[in-house]
């Protein structure tokens, strides 16, 4: 009598066994499936900004352009009012021409380095952590 008291525990047991292996089964499925959404997310996210980086990024250099065109007519009409106003207090035309050179010269040599500096910031951090899954604290560098 005793062995049909062991069968029937060993039945539960086995049936125990698949459900909780059933489980297991369709909990990994949930986790790979929630993974391969996440991923999909993120490059979604990485399309997106990479639509509106270019959008911006052609805004930006439009605008630049008219500041510079603006800023190019301001900066020659202040070199010729200087230039005149140093003629007229009776500067020599050679040292009046030589002096404005050198002041133009200098100011292009300072943008052209602030330029440079920051040419450096320039990336985009913030699509590449959302495609490789890093948070801000590890930005690239």
């Amino acid at each position: 009598m005793s062995d049909t008291n062991e069968q029937p525990a060993s039945t539960e047991e086995q049936i125990s066994l698949a459900d909780q292996s059933q489980q297991v089964f369709d909990s990994v499925g949930a986790v790979l499936a929630d993974y391969q959404q996440q991923w999909s997310a993120r490059f979604s996210l990485a399309s997106k900004e990479w639509q509106l980086t270019k959008q911006s990024v052609t805004i930006i250099v439009i605008l630049c352009l008219m500041l510079a065109a603006i800023l190019s007519t301001l900066w020659l009409i202040s070199n010729v009012a200087l230039g005149f106003m140093l003629y007229q207090s009776g500067l020599n035309v050679y040292i009046l021409c030589l002096s404005l050179m050198t002041l133009n010269i200098g100011l292009m040599i300072i943008i052209w380095k602030t330029i440079k500096t920051l040419c450096k910031n320039v990336g985009f951090s913030r699509c590449i952590n959302s495609l490789t899954g890093e948070s801000k604290g590890e930005e690239h560098k």
